[in-house]
């Protein structure tokens, strides 16, 4: 039913460039390459649960006081997506906030009014809003 109709975007970079191109130059998805993820995820789901089964029996072993019942999991996913997420935290930490201006007039329009934008968008000079007031009146 959906055949022709589903496209996939190629990429192995989240940079918006690589992420942009990929979108402009989407494919058909490919029988062998999905039959491949399928076959990846099969292993990474076998690993993972018997990696971390290993790891659980061994810290329990040697450290069993402090680790208690928990268990010590293991998934090729994890590391990467564990790096999304500090990287992300660590952003946010970092982010120290700018003032801005916009301007935005509210205008009568019968019995309502409405706010229209300036085309300027976000203003980040302090004294280029004045200036943008004067050539939007």
């Amino acid at each position: 039913a959906y055949r022709g109709c589903v496209y996939r975007a190629r990429f192995s970079s989240l940079a918006p460039q690589d992420l942009q191109a990929a979108m402009a130059t989407l494919v058909h998805p490919n029988q062998n390459e999905a039959l491949s993820v399928d076959a990846r995820q099969e292993l990474d789901l076998r690993v993972g649960v018997a990696f971390s089964r290993l790891q659980t029996m061994y810290f329990r072993k040697h450290f069993g006081q402090q680790l208690g019942k928990q268990m010590v999991t293991y998934g090729p996913c994890q590391i990467p997506t564990l790096w999304f997420c500090v990287h992300r935290h660590v952003e946010i930490e970092a982010f120290v906030p700018e003032a801005y201006w916009r301007l935005v007039a509210t205008l009568p329009a019968g019995d309502v009014s409405f706010q229209a934008l300036g085309q300027m968008g976000n203003i980040w000079d302090e004294r280029e809003a004045p200036a943008g007031l004067l050539r939007a009146r």
